[in-house]
């Protein structure tokens, strides 16, 4: 019984994890290999997706430290 208690006692030791980054996930509709990959389209099997590029201007991401112009 003792055992047990210090066994799980330890295990509190280490804190919870969750990571987080900047953007958003992607998510399969279905199964399927990439075949092809360009800048302008991408082919998963048989099928061609369009890739129409995103102007993002990524100055900051608050959960990653980064320099900032004029700030001291």
């Amino acid at each position: 019984m003792l055992s047990t208690s210090v066994v799980l006692s330890f295990l509190l030791l280490f804190p919870r994890i969750d990571i987080t980054t900047c953007g958003n996930g992607l998510m399969a509709a279905k199964a399927g290999t990439v075949t092809q990959i360009s800048s302008s389209k991408i082919v998963i099997g048989e099928r061609e997706y369009l890739v129409t590029p995103k102007e993002v201007k990524a100055e900051h991401c608050p959960f990653f430290p980064s320099k900032i112009a004029g700030r001291k």
